[in-house]
């Protein structure tokens, strides 16, 4: 019952009742002995009429009291919530026109709140999002008459100055006194940086999974070269990811959730599925993290591969912590044993790859391209070389040197003992397996020193762009 009927009834019934009480007062005036029964009777009908409406007037007044005192009650939340709340809380007729909206909306999206009311929430959110608000608005009606607008999900609403800004919360219906909606209340918030983060990490883990289950990588091949003979000595597997990124980002985004193992894995084995295709002299070197190499796994399918393992290295680089040297000494010792040879990459970048060195004895010691850079020019850089040559050999490891861009360095690092070379000087990495094939038999240390076929860095320091335009980096490191 609305409240203009409430009242009208109240004034009926109020009417009704002072007729009855001036009726039964002249009966009872007028009533005499022998005129009996009649007047007897209606006069108690019309006490019991007196009682009937008076309580149930009286039912009638309470009841709007007591919804005045609800409405009351609402209005005075509504209004504590708004003081307390740093919310954006608004109110909409069925158009969605604001009917109301606190201060709050002026830091959220720099409106002045009175410049809003009368407007309708499609001005201010984002043309992209209406199409599912009211596709959400559809649902809701259908299955619970009662609608949402975006319940839990962000909604990206428009700046003052134009600029998108995602909020968060709530919105539910407002109901008349039938129950029928008449309007919607809703809340807004900012998301958090926490909440953001969040979101950041849940969309990498979508990619990520999305990757593995595709299994969307490919592998590039770079040269190692033998400083003495100018031949082919082997290749380093380089990963490249299809949408441009850098490895350390999708290896990244993996750890964070949970899948770097999975992408680890991935990656090792789609490189290790190339050897077949190297020729029987090519070695073929591999990055694995401390985690992939104890992973039973990654064990098993290694020691039952089949494959030549003599020619099959794996590469630790600096930049991977290590929490147990006595764990990944015991989980390479069955595969060393097996011929797998073990490098250390990157090292001179820092304390660790020193460590790493000491700590695990590799059969490699590959120079960081921090070093080889400008090694010509640099004599404290040829000192820490120098100093690592001869901590090879106290190793019986041998040297290779990363990164070289000129013949300078190239020269520089063969006279400085330097086993092995690789770098943009002889090729950069590529997927073309018709041009691997042309670095089987060709001398490196021939002529200029370059590989005609790509595109390399010069002393200049201008480096070419890669041929087909994909990015290009080993399987952790940009």
């Amino acid at each position: 019952m609305s409240k203009r009927s409430m009242h009208r009834f109240v004034c009926v019934m109020v009417v009704q009742t002072v007729v009855m009480l001036l009726a039964l007062g002249h009966d009872v005036l007028q009533f005499a002995p022998g005129r009996g029964g009649a007047r007897l009777a209606f006069a108690a009908g019309g006490f019991a009429w007196l009682v009937l409406a008076t309580v149930t007037t009286a039912g009638v007044t309470a009841s709007m009291v007591a919804a005045r005192r609800a409405l009351h009650v609402k209005a005075e939340v509504i209004a504590t919530t708004e003081a307390l709340s740093r919310d954006w809380i608004w109110e909409a007729d069925l158009d969605y026109r604001l009917t109301h909206t606190n201060d709050a909306v002026r830091d959220f999206l720099g409106y002045e709140p009175s410049s809003l009311l009368g407007d309708t929430l499609s001005h201010i959110v984002a043309p992209d999002a209406l199409p599912t608000m009211e596709s959400l608005v559809d649902q809701n009606l259908q299955e619970r008459g009662t609608p949402v607008l975006d319940g839990p999900i962000e909604v990206p609403w428009i700046h003052a100055d134009g600029h998108t800004v995602v909020l968060q919360g709530t919105t539910s219906a407002i109901h008349d006194e039938q129950g029928a909606v008449v309007g919607y209340r809703g809340t807004r918030r900012m998301l958090t940086d926490a909440m953001m983060a969040e979101r950041i990490v849940a969309a990498g883990a979508g990619r990520v999974r999305r990757l593995l289950d595709d299994e969307a990588v490919d592998i590039a091949l770079q040269p190692i070269i033998d400083l003495t003979t100018g031949r082919l000595a082997g290749v380093e597997a380089l990963a490249r990811f299809r949408d441009g990124r850098p490895p350390d980002v999708w290896f990244r985004e993996a750890i964070e959730a949970g899948m770097g193992l999975d992408l680890d894995r991935l990656t090792f084995m789609a490189a290790l599925d190339l050897l077949p295709a190297l020729p029987e002299t090519c070695q073929l070197s591999i990055n694995a993290t401390p985690e992939l190499l104890s992973d039973h796994a990654f064990q098993q399918r290694m020691m039952t591969s089949g494959l030549a393992c003599e020619r099959i290295i794996v590469e630790v680089t600096e930049h991977v912590r290590i929490g147990s040297y006595d764990d990944v000494a015991a989980a390479l010792a069955p595969l060393r044993e097996r011929g797998v040879k073990l490098a250390v990459d990157d090292t001179g970048a820092g304390f660790a790859s020193l460590t790493h060195v000491l700590q695990l004895r590799p059969d490699i010691i590959k120079v960081d391209r921090s070093l080889v850079h400008q090694v010509a020019s640099d004599p404290a850089r040829r000192s820490v070389i120098t100093s690592l040559v001869l901590l090879a050999l106290d190793l019986g490891a041998s040297v290779t040197a990363e990164g070289v861009e000129t013949p300078s360095e190239l020269e520089m690092l063969a006279t400085m003992g330097a086993d092995h070379a690789q770098g943009f000087l002889m090729a950069r990495p590529s997927i073309d397996r018709a041009r691997w094939a042309r670095w089987w038999e060709r001398n490196w240390l021939q002529g200029s020193g370059l590989d005609t076929s790509t595109a390399t860095a010069t002393s200049s320091g201008v480096t070419p762009a890669i041929g087909d335009g994909r990015f290009v980096a080993d399987l952790h490191r940009p």
